[in-house]
């Protein structure tokens, strides 16, 4: 009798229990991770408002609820291993940034003082060195663009960690721009990051020439500052070792280390971010060719890219199937007269100076009654699709967000919104 009366209480405290809750953008003001609201205010987890949490790239930090581009001021580590400034909170990683002057653009660093800004950076270690980061430093790309004892975080250049030896500046954690098994590190009095393939050099040390530290069987192959073969223009560039294969687009130049196969490091062909020069991406564009993508150049200035919408309606689809000439700016529909009961939304229509890479199509609160964010074909998710449909359950209002990024990963400044208004 105890027994039953226990197991009635079991199921009786069950079907009490309050239903799991929901993630969407009434209910969550950060983002969704696995149906969870989370903060989204970190580098694994952005986003607000109850869109899919993404995780933000190397080269950006999460600013409220958006993966941005870390420039001027941003959140990263400084060194090998080292700590950094960062734009927003105080540089951890057991020690402070140092220099003897200021750091202008993200903060200030003083000497033996913290920078502050606008976002947290961690390291392993103290960023130490001998020189001053300040306004004439402003816009640097490379570590090798800065003086003696200093390297380049987010434009500027402050100090670095110091060394004596290549294996000095070699870090096991992966999050440091010295990881062992990235780009690497090179010692120049201080862990400097090596040059990538096709960046302009001046000497071997740049584009890091210990065999023993940069080539097989864990670098990525030692460099060499080389000229290639029918340039006239007395510059040198960064070669890398053959390991295994040369990368997508180079071949190997009869000494052992990989050229562009079109003898030219102003077009570079890749499959992947790795394969291309220091500020450049990979752009996994539809006419590069054989290896997928060419490098473009993300160096200042750089223009925003602009969102676009337009919506159509099944039967303007059908003779407009990338909806280019739909309405703009809102969208009247019957919701007898469409079959199926859906609108088309197109981005097509965004513009930069480069190419529109990536979407993210957001159903805007309040919903109607019926609706959910569901009703909107990948709501909140950054992808490269440019299209989506949103289905109309019931009639109202749905207004519609847009915003864009380059293949550079820089996001469009306004949110781009559309209104269809479903009746009955």
């Amino acid at each position: 009798m105890r027994l039953l009366m226990a197991a009635g209480l079991v199921l009786l405290l069950s079907s009490c229990s309050p239903p799991a809750p929901r993630c969407d953008a009434q209910s969550c003001a950060g983002c969704c991770d696995l149906g969870q609201c989370v903060v989204g205010n970190t580098l694994s987890q952005c986003g607000s408002l109850g869109v899919t949490c993404e995780a933000c790239r190397s080269s950006e930090v999460c600013s409220l609820g958006q993966c941005v581009l870390a420039t001027g001021g941003g959140g990263g580590s400084v060194g090998g291993g080292g700590g950094a400034t960062g734009g927003g909170g105080g540089a951890t990683g057991g020690g402070s940034a140092t220099g003897g002057g200021s750091a202008t653009g993200g903060g200030s660093a003083t000497g033996g003082g913290s920078a502050t800004g606008g976002g947290g950076a961690t390291g392993g270690g103290s960023a130490t060195g001998g020189g001053t980061g300040g306004a004439g430093d402003a816009g640097c790309t490379s570590d090798f663009a800065c003086g003696s004892g200093l390297v380049c975080a987010f434009g500027l250049c402050l100090g670095g960690q110091s060394c004596t030896s290549d294996s000095a500046c070699q870090s096991l954690d992966a999050q440091d721009r010295c990881y062992r098994y990235g780009r690497q590190c090179t010692c120049d009095t201080v862990c400097r990051e090596r040059k990538a393939p096709c960046d302009e050099c001046t000497s071997d040390l740049e584009c890091g020439a210990d065999v023993v530290i940069f080539g097989p069987p864990d670098g990525q192959g030692a460099g060499r500052c080389k000229t290639l073969p029918n340039d006239s223009s007395g510059k040198k560039y960064c070669s890398y070792q053959r390991v295994g294969q040369c990368a997508c687009g180079t071949v190997d130049d009869g000494t052992g280390f990989c050229r562009p196969q079109s003898n030219s490091c102003a077009q570079v062909s890749c499959s992947a971010d790795r394969d291309c020069p220091t500020a450049r991406v990979c752009s996994q564009s539809p006419d590069a060719g054989t290896c997928g993508g060419v490098c473009v150049n993300c160096s200042p200035p750089n223009a925003t890219p602009v969102g676009r919408l337009t919506a159509c309606t099944p039967a303007q689809v059908a003779a407009d199937p990338d909806c280019a000439a739909g309405m703009t700016t809102s969208i009247a529909v019957s919701l007898p007269a469409i079959t199926p009961n859906e609108v088309t939304i197109s981005a097509v229509t965004s513009t930069d100076d480069q190419r529109v890479a990536e979407f993210r199509f957001t159903l805007l609160p309040p919903l109607p009654g019926g609706a959910t964010t569901t009703s909107l074909a990948n709501h909140g998710v950054r992808t490269r699709a440019n299209k989506t449909i949103l289905s109309l359950p019931a009639s109202g209002t749905y207004r519609l967000g847009l915003e864009v990024w380059d293949e550079c990963g820089q996001k469009s400044g306004v949110t781009a919104v559309i209104i269809v208004n479903a009746f009955p």
